[in-house]
């Protein structure tokens, strides 16, 4: 049992890693991207508007719009990546606590991230398809869950920091 566990763990970080590079350093990744747009790269890691759309988007030619779209697909399987990747590593940290509360709060923290990322990237993905027409409200939705997103990612190290702390002082009082 254990074996398997070891197992299953290298494999979600195996594929947090490979969806990383995928989405960094990929046939479609964010530095792909940048090469079509004067370095400006993709908005989903940024504080954007309107305004910052059209100016990644208008110096893209047609391939570049659709490397674009194809980034947004892999950035799919690394949100979900991610998401599982973020969970086990958090409930292992936290497994000494026992409580089903701080479980709840400590795994919501990543689906939060998950599910703004998912907003996120469906909005900015139809912002390709309808480009260069732009809905503003639309644009304003998907900066606000990049902002939370962002804010997430912020919150869920800090609790993973805390929990790995927490850890450290059960196991010296265990001591």
């Amino acid at each position: 049992m254990l074996k398997n566990k070891v197992v299953l763990r290298i494999i979600i970080a195996l594929a947090f890693i490979g969806t990383l590079l995928l989405v960094e350093a990929g046939p479609y990744g964010v530095s792909k991207v940048a090469t079509f747009n004067d370095g400006y790269g993709t908005l989903d890691m940024k504080h954007y508007d309107v305004e910052a759309v059209h100016r990644a988007l208008s110096p893209m030619n047609e391939e570049g719009i659709r490397t674009y779209k194809l980034y947004y697909l892999m950035d799919f399987l690394f949100v979900l990546a991610f998401g599982v990747f973020q969970i086990v590593l958090i409930m292992d940290v936290y497994s000494f606590a026992g409580n089903k509360v701080i479980t709840t709060i400590v795994i919501s923290v990543p689906i939060l991230r998950g599910i703004s990322d998912i907003v996120e990237n469906v909005i900015l993905l139809r912002a390709l398809y309808t480009y260069p027409k732009v809905n503003e409200m639309a644009i304003r939705v998907s900066s606000a869950a990049t902002e939370i997103k962002l804010l997430s990612i912020k919150v869920w190290g800090i609790l993973l920091v805390g929990g790995l702390v927490g850890k450290l002082i059960q196991h010296c009082i265990k001591r």
